[in-house]
């Protein structure tokens, strides 16, 4: 890096966001589909769990459980697909 790159805080929302994820979180992933909403995919020790936020993220839904069952060592990922919709893949 030469230095020109920084981080700021975005001033519609100045301040970070908590969002209590399960304490067996492996991994997490973020994208924002084409309606602007947010989407957090993460795993637990058995489950796989999605969260949302609308515009302009400063609260989170609670979990909705997409999978159960998994092994301790799968992790997850959501992303925004081209036809409008959101996908998460998780290991097995």
């Amino acid at each position: 890096m030469d230095g020109s790159d920084s981080y700021g805080f975005w001033s519609l929302r100045p301040g970070p966001v908590d969002v209590a994820l399960h304490s067996n979180v492996e991994t997490a992933t973020i994208d924002i589909d084409s309606t602007g909403r947010m989407w957090i995919a993460s795993d637990t020790r058995n489950d796989i769990e999605v969260r949302y936020s609308e515009y302009p993220y400063t609260t989170f839904s609670d979990p909705i459980t997409v999978a159960s069952g998994i092994n301790s060592d799968d992790i997850a990922l959501v992303t925004a697909l081209p036809n409008g919709t959101v996908g998460v893949l998780w290991s097995d």
